[in-house]
């Protein structure tokens, strides 16, 4: 046998590549400004995990699908930021990136958070278990959605300027 081996641990592992991944995805929703920095490492983790996320897709195709997730978490906060009408959702997610207002209250900050959280997990994990990636993309596509319907039914929105 030539070469070194890895460690057995060393991109091996389902539960390393959907807690990574959920990780720099919780990021996006939680952290203002880092998290959307934060996100933007999630197609390179997709990459470095795809033989563990869909292993019959080749590295052009697993890029596309990974870059495609990155644009289904903020494309509502972008689409919001871009278009000269008025659209059905309010572009919650946009004090993510840009914080001119913070939410006053934990609550607030935290439980809007949670939604796209689970939803974007919940698409990973079936991602996983069915080596396919249309469930993490809708996931990420859905996460903002979720976000948005969390921080106008679920919490009084408090943001201090």
């Amino acid at each position: 046998m030539t070469g070194t081996r890895e460690p057995s641990w060393w991109g091996q592992s389902r539960a390393l590549a959907i807690t990574l991944l959920t990780a720099f995805g919780a990021a996006a929703f939680t952290l203002p400004i880092l998290g959307f920095q934060a996100s933007l490492a999630i197609p390179f983790l997709a990459q470095w995990q795809r033989g563990l996320l869909w292993p019959r897709a080749s590295s052009a195709t697993s890029w596309v699908y990974a870059f495609l997730a990155l644009a289904g978490l903020w494309w509502s906060t972008v689409a919001t930021f871009v278009s000269p009408l008025a659209l059905p959702f309010g572009g919650d997610t946009f004090w993510l990136i840009i914080p001119l207002c913070a939410p006053e209250n934990l609550s607030t900050w935290l439980v809007p958070a949670l939604a796209p959280t689970s939803v974007y997990t919940l698409g990973l994990a079936v991602t996983v278990f069915l080596h396919r990636p249309w469930p993490w993309l809708v996931g990420a596509w859905t996460a903002p959605l979720a976000y948005e319907a969390a921080m106008n039914w679920l919490v009084t929105p408090a943001f201090g300027c």
